[in-house]
């Protein structure tokens, strides 16, 4: 059997940015607030 060049990829998390995940991070850390009410929208 010949193998691909590249791997097929069936399922691929999406991941934000990296800077735009720690700028949240950064806010959740400076507050030190956790909540569990849904999506945060930045």
């Amino acid at each position: 059997m010949k193998r691909f060049e590249k791997p097929i990829l069936v399922t691929r998390p999406y991941l934000p940015p990296l800077e735009e995940f720690k700028r949240g991070l950064e806010e959740v850390w400076a507050n030190q607030w956790l909540t569990n009410n849904g999506q945060r929208k930045i």
